[in-house]
Order: C-alpha cells, then structure tokens, then sequence
C-alpha cells in the first residue's frame, strides 16, 4: 500500500493534466504474484483511492474549469467524469 501511496504523490507533484492508476494483473507463477501482499479487493480499493485522491482535488477541478474552451467540451468533460465515478461507485 505504501507503494501505491507513494506513485499517488509522485503523480501529485508532477501536476500532469491526467494521469492513469491501473491494477497489474498478477499471473500465477510471475514473480509479480509471489511479491504481491495485497487482495485483489484490497486493490481495488487502491485503485479507487488513487483515483479520487488525484481527480478530486480541488486545484485540479478549478484548472479544469478554467481550461474549458466551449460549452461542447464543458459537456463532454462532465458526461466523461461522470461514467468514470459511476463505474466506480456502482
């Protein structure tokens, strides 16, 4: 968990416009799945957390708004952040 913590805050300081959090998915046998302390739900909360650490702050949501050039992409941005947090939540 560290880890994930700490690729959350890397991603922090670098301001990047977006930024992806995705599971690995752990084949049995890799070396990956032997290193690997974490449930796959454990994970998954993880994931959701990097995500709402990154996408919910507000210095990002104003710069988003403010970096809006038409009522178009304004709709579009909102039609896409909320099929992400539904597919979150739901």
């Amino acid at each position: 968990k560290r880890d994930i913590k700490d690729t959350v805050d890397f991603a922090l300081n670098l301001n990047p416009t977006y930024a992806s959090f995705d599971i690995l998915i752990n084949y049995p046998g890799t070396v990956i799945q032997k290193n690997n302390t974490l449930t796959n739900a454990e994970l998954e909360l993880m994931h959701d957390y990097s995500f709402k650490k990154f996408y919910l702050r507000p210095k990002f949501i104003i710069k988003t708004i403010m970096n809006t050039k038409s009522i178009v992409q304004f709709k579009n941005r909102v039609k896409s952040t909320l099929a992400m947090w539904k597919k979150m939540y739901l």
